[in-house]
Parts: C-alpha cells; structure tokens; sequence
C-alpha cells in the first residue's frame, strides 16, 4: 500500500469512527441519531460548571522508551522558555534507567504522575512495540503494579506523586476497570488521575470526582472532539518518528475555534518527547501557545483548577 492509499483508508477510518461515535452520544443524551448536535456542547457547559475560565493547557508526556531519556531534558528547556508547565508520566522502569535525567527534572520542581512498573514499550527488529496492558492482567496484578510505581517514582525523584495514568489507556476504559484504578490510588491518597479518553469528557466535562480522586481526560480537537490528538496518531513514520503537520493543523484549528467562541476548556493533550522533540509542527504548536498566553499547569494544579467539579460515578463516564 503507497502513501496515497495509507491516507485514504485513515481518512475513512477517522469518518467511520466520527459517524459511529455520534450514534453512540445520541444515544447517551436520549437523542435521535439524525439530529443535529454540537458534541462539545455538554463539555463546555461543564467546563463553567468547573470553574474554568479561558483556556488552560495541561501538557503531560508518557516516556515510556529509551529514545525519551535521551531528549526529554532539552524537550523541558524549551518549554521552560515559553512559561509551558509539563507534567511527566514514566513507567518506573524507565525512571529507574533514566534514573539520572529524571531525577534532574524533578529537582527542578517538574511533577511526575505514576505511570505504572513495568516496562510499557520492548525493541524488537527496527522498532519500538507497546507490552504491559492493564485489560490483560489480573486486579492483583495491576494491583501490584500500581503500587510498585508509586514506590519507584519516590525513589527515583524523592517526591511521592498524586497522579496516576493507565499504560495505553484506551483499552482500559469499562467501569470497573476505572473503578479498580481509583480505589487503588485512593488507598495511595492520589489527587487526580489522568486515564480517560476524550469521549468520556463529552458527557462529563474537562473533570469530575470520582470520591477525592478528580479525574481529568485527555482532550481531542475541535474537529475530532472524540478523538485523543496527541503525537503517537499523527506520527507518519512510527518507526523513526516523524510527525506528521496535521498535528499543528489541528492543534491550532482547535485553539483558533475555542478563542473565536469565546469557549473555556481545559486542554489536557499529551505526547512523548521523542515524537515531539525537534519536530517542527509540535514545536509550532508550543510556540503558539505562548504567542497567545494560554496558561499552563501541572496535573495537580489543574485539580485544583477544576475544584468546582462534580461528582461523578465511574459508571456515568460510559458511552
């Protein structure tokens, strides 16, 4: 398959997944499918209902590969430059081989979420392949890992965290596999979790509380709404990582839309470093911005954003 047929059968994929995604949220909000409906609606209403006011960017990167340590400290510099606040999730396998780099960030007042123990990507052949899936382990298990995580990002940065994400969350989404995380960091007196997918912030807003734990999820576009936008999709090469422009198309479009509506909105996009560093469309993304002085916070202060948020049973959370 060339180029060309790549992009017809994502661009197909992108319409189909739109189409099927609208019937589910019809069906949610009791609505026929056939009628017209702005999918970001609930989520702006909510994001006053939060308290949110403007625009907010909580900026986090998953590190799960070597190729990470080795540009994450150059990645932090230039977002120190332009006032960006980012906030790390490392699986304690890569703190404890990036033990040095990681340590550095963390003495420099950067927050690290609980990413999980093990390992979340192996090399094999020419690339880099995803493992440690939560959906195909045991509740011990996750348990376990959980709770080794928390320990190592202790050790590792000398701070404990209060935020934790799922490896690969999007497979890990069913009631009560939420249900497990948040009782699991409760008993670790977390703050917030940032482990869901757009679509659930479509029918609950920018954050909610799920007991003390306010979970915050990934946000997509204003065209994609449902869609996480974040590096890893927009990759045109995954195995040497070459971001596509379609990344800043959307991540300015999304801007430009939400500043034009007069729209408040947490944007809780993520990446990983090594698909943003020294890529020209994440680094036009981040230079806008701070042209336009978005503020950014770390995850815990985007709990703290949101305080007014409501609360929500993992149950609510499902499309």
């Amino acid at each position: 398959m060339d180029h060309g047929q790549e992009a017809g059968v994502m661009v197909s994929s992108v319409f189909a997944e739109t189409k099927a995604f609208g019937r589910r949220l019809a069906r949610y909000l009791g609505r026929s499918s056939e009628q017209p409906q702005d999918p970001l609606a609930v989520y702006f209403q909510r994001s006053s209902i939060c308290g949110l006011n403007g625009l907010t960017l909580f900026l986090s990167f998953d590190c799960d590969t070597d190729w990470d340590i080795d540009v994450v400290a150059q990645l932090d510099a230039f977002l120190k430059d332009r006032n960006i606040v980012p906030t790390y999730a490392v699986p304690g396998a890569q703190l404890q081989r990036g033990r040095d780099v990681y340590a550095g960030l963390a003495r420099s007042g950067r927050e690290f979420m609980n990413h999980g123990a093990r390992a979340h990507a192996e090399w094999k052949g020419d690339q880099y392949v995803p493992v440690t899936f939560y959906q195909d382990m045991t509740e011990d298990e996750i348990v376990a890992d959980i709770e080794l995580g928390h320990r190592i990002v202790h050790d590792v940065t000398g701070t404990r965290p209060f935020g934790f994400r799922a490896p690969h969350f999007g497979g890990f989404q069913r009631d009560e596999d939420l249900d497990l995380i948040y009782r699991t960091i409760g008993r670790l007196n977390y703050s917030y979790s940032s482990t869901t997918v757009p679509e659930k912030a479509l029918v609950n807003g920018p954050a909610w509380r799920v007991g003390e734990i306010m979970e915050l999820p990934t946000s997509g576009s204003a065209r994609y709404p449902h869609l996480i936008l974040d590096t890893w999709t927009q990759l045109t090469d995954r195995r040497q990582y070459a971001l596509g422009e379609s990344y800043y198309e959307l991540f300015a479009e999304t801007l430009d839309t939400f500043v034009r509506g007069g729209k408040s909105a947490l944007l809780t996009w993520y990446g990983d470093p090594s698909h943003s560093w020294g890529q020209t469309a994440f680094l036009k993304s981040m230079d806008l911005i701070a042209k336009r002085g978005i503020p950014s916070v770390s995850g815990s202060d985007a709990a703290v954003l949101c305080a007014r948020a409501p609360s929500i049973g993992p149950q609510s959370a499902a499309v």
